[in-house]
């Protein structure tokens, strides 16, 4: 275990996101034998709209965007932070900070999805791996 911060690229990330999920967030750092950063919460429906016609994205109902009901958005994109840069290719970081989170959130009693495939522990197909994305379950949030 390490002792991680949140730098300011993160913390503004997190503005607007789901307190409940700040905290899985924060919790996970904590625990995490990587260093992550936070590199997006909220986002617009227009930014999602360019994610999916580019590919990044396979929906427009995107819990990066804030619902009206709360103002929240329920949804975080992690990346590894290793020797001072964004690990973008080492799948090990991207599991380690799954695991991270996961625990974080078993830990907090908060249910949280990860958007990796199956085959490195997360809970989406095998076909569309998100490595950096998580979120609150639809069902469970907003409560």
């Amino acid at each position: 275990m390490k002792n991680h911060t949140l730098g300011s690229r993160s913390l503004k990330s997190l503005r607007g996101v789901e307190p409940d999920l700040q905290k899985v967030v924060r919790r996970a750092l904590k625990i995490s034998s990587v260093d992550f950063m936070v590199i997006e919460g909220c986002r617009t429906y227009e930014r999602q709209k360019k994610l999916k016609a580019s590919g990044a994205s396979k929906t427009l109902r995107s819990r990066h965007i804030p619902l009206k009901r709360n103002g929240k958005g329920h949804a975080v994109d992690i990346v590894p932070w290793v020797n001072g840069t964004v690990d973008w290719n080492g799948i090990a970081a991207f599991v380690q900070v799954g695991h991270a989170m996961l625990v974080a959130a078993h830990q907090l009693g908060i249910p949280l999805t990860w958007g990796a495939g199956k085959m490195y522990g997360g809970h989406w197909s095998n076909s569309f791996n998100d490595m950096p994305h998580y979120q609150l379950p639809w069902k469970e949030y907003p409560r």
